[in-house]
């Protein structure tokens, strides 16, 4: 059974992602059926008896990580950088192993990826999904996801513990403005709330499960607790209020006065009373920046829903204010729980209204001298990221609240583009994959550069309790989690601080999570759970990112090869001497 392995693991080391994934080399008209038997019984961890019981002998040399002297950073840094760091998998059973490389060969495959929402929906059709989740259940859903229930991730989460590694516990749930088909207004908001309040409830179970360890995240989608086409509706009149405003400020001048943010906001149609609203929204402020203008233009403010009343209906305020009401159980159960809440990024259609209810929330939540509880979510890959993190410092800093800041890079790409080509309006997502980096990389800068001026201004090194601001760098770019180390050490911000820590997806980018563990450093891995139907959404966008980053995950594969072939020899070894 260990020559198998050596095999099936150098069938799978493929140089291209168009390539397939064979057991066997023969490719006869009949042989099509057979693999996919094969394929299946594996990967559902059949016929495998054997090869389970197979623990890896390590030598001493393998057993000790090699580091480069001099400071922590250094040896992290030194260790992210080495090829042959396999501490990730040393611990993990031959069949997952196995599992894994199947997988990320498949994920590698952009033909079959770009395919699986059609393959999905014809399974539905043709009254197939059963056969279909049941494979997804024992491949795909095993890598990526915790369990169907929080429950079902109390096992994964302790195995992450031992290894000094958090966790970040999710719901999965993914909801956008096409998914709501009931056409009656007032029947469509009936179900919408009974579906949110339902989410909440579950949500709350998910905080007590996360709350069972120490100082563990859960994530949270605003739209779950709402309807996406309330957010996308919110969104809307907040871009042309912030857009106007930005339009009337000059490069000499960056404020407006009363009257000229009356002119502003009476350039749209619809809005009511504004020479009365406006004046008790600003309260007599002649020197009015897009800082104190955002602040002005918060919904749950009785002025401005009198300002919006015939933009936004009756049933939008009131969905509205039930959606904070909701968001705000949760983030009240989660800081009594010593848990945080990392508000996720959705669409761009989507993300200012999102943005808005994570600013009031962290106002309530994140009280300077205490430890933050909510952190909005950043996609740095789009164009106004950085400077909209840029502004929320300024506005955490002027309205004395902690700044909680999640870092990604974004996860809807391929959706993006394709809605912005349909509908003919700009690309929110940057140019090139160079200046997404850049981003990142320029808002890591930003908030060390932050950190470092209140420890200079203080004299004391932050803490969560002193701290401005605590921030997750979430990256499965060995670069870019390099550079925050690098740049942790020349900012001088201790490791034990609490606001600086890292974060990846479960089942991905392990190599980082372990290293940096081992290390001391903070890190969570991202644990989704949910029935096989719910968290399909969330499986695709994992292929899609697998499939954009090919050499990411051959580097993946290498490592998993690597690792097996050194299983087989160390085997043999023991065999021969036997």
């Amino acid at each position: 059974m260990s020559k198998s392995i050596l095999a099936l693991a150098k069938l799978t080391r493929f140089k291209t992602p168009s390539q397939s994934i064979l057991l066997s080399k023969r490719r006869s008209a009949g042989s099509k059926k057979k693999t996919y038997v094969i394929c299946t019984g594996i990967l559902t961890g059949m016929s495998l008896c054997s090869i389970a019981s197979f623990t890896p002998v390590l030598s001493e040399a393998e057993q000790e990580m090699p580091v480069a002297t001099g400071s922590i950073m250094d040896k992290v840094i030194s260790s992210l950088a080495d090829p042959n760091n396999r501490i990730a998998l040393r611990d993990k059973p031959t069949t997952s192993l196995i599992l894994s490389l199947l997988v990320y060969k498949a994920c590698s495959m952009k033909w079959l990826i770009d395919s699986a929402p059609s393959i999905f929906s014809y399974a539905s059709y043709t009254h197939l999904t059963k056969p279909i989740n049941f494979i997804i259940r024992h491949t795909v859903f095993n890598q990526f996801v915790g369990g169907e229930s929080s429950q079902d991730c109390q096992k994964t989460m302790s195995k992450l513990k031992d290894q000094g590694i958090g966790v970040i516990l999710a719901l999965s749930v993914e909801m956008d403005v096409g998914d709501v088909k009931e056409t009656n207004a007032s029947h469509q908001s009936i179900h919408m709330n009974q579906q949110a309040d339902f989410f909440m409830d579950a949500t709350k179970q998910c905080i007590l499960s996360a709350g069972t360890q120490p100082g563990n995240f859960i994530a949270l989608k605003i739209s779950a607790l709402t309807s996406p086409h309330l957010l996308q509706k919110v969104t809307g009149v907040l871009s042309k209020l912030y857009e106007s405003f930005g339009q009337h400020t000059s490069v000499s001048s960056h404020t407006l006065s009363q009257n000229q943010v009356c002119h502003v906001v009476a350039q749209h149609r619809g809005l009511v009373n504004v020479e009365e609203n406006v004046p008790e929204i600003i309260h007599n402020s002649n020197e009015i920046d897009i800082v104190d203008f955002k602040q002005m233009m918060l919904l749950h403010r009785p002025a401005v829903m009198s300002l919006l009343s015939n933009v936004l209906t009756e049933q939008d305020q009131e969905d509205w204010l039930r959606m904070l009401h909701r968001v705000d159980e949760i983030c009240s159960l989660a800081k009594s729980c010593g848990v945080k809440v990392l508000i996720d990024a959705e669409q761009t259609y989507l993300q200012l209204a999102i943005d808005q209810a994570a600013s009031v929330m962290e106002q309530k939540h994140n009280q300077l001298g205490s430890r933050p509880t909510v952190f909005n979510t950043y996609q740095m890959y789009t164009k106004t990221a950085l400077p909209k993190l840029k502004l929320d410092l300024v506005t955490a800093e002027r309205y004395k609240y902690g700044l909680g800041v999640k870092l990604v890079r974004g996860a809807y790409m391929v959706q993006e583009r394709a809605r912005a080509a349909e509908l003919g309006y700009s690309d929110p997502i940057q140019n090139t994959i160079n200046d997404t980096h850049e981003s990142y990389h320029s808002a890591i800068l930003l908030l060390l550069k932050a950190l470092e001026v209140t420890q200079q201004r203080t004299g004391i090194p932050v803490t969560e309790e002193t701290s401005p601001l605590s921030f997750v760098i979430a990256s499965h770019n060995h670069e870019s989690v390099m550079y925050a180390c690098n740049e942790l050490q020349h900012h001088h911000i201790s490791l034990d601080s609490g606001v600086v820590s890292f974060g990846q997806l479960y089942g991905m980018a392990d190599k980082i999570s372990y290293t940096l563990s081992q290390f001391g450093l903070p890190v969570y891995k991202y644990l989704p759970y949910g029935e096989v139907k719910q968290v399909i959404p969330y499986l695709i966008r994992r292929g899609q990112e697998n499939a954009a980053m090919i050499e990411r995950t051959q580097l993946e594969c290498e490592l998993i090869f690597d690792e097996l072939k050194y299983r087989f020899q160390q085997n043999n070894t023991r065999q021969m001497k036997e």
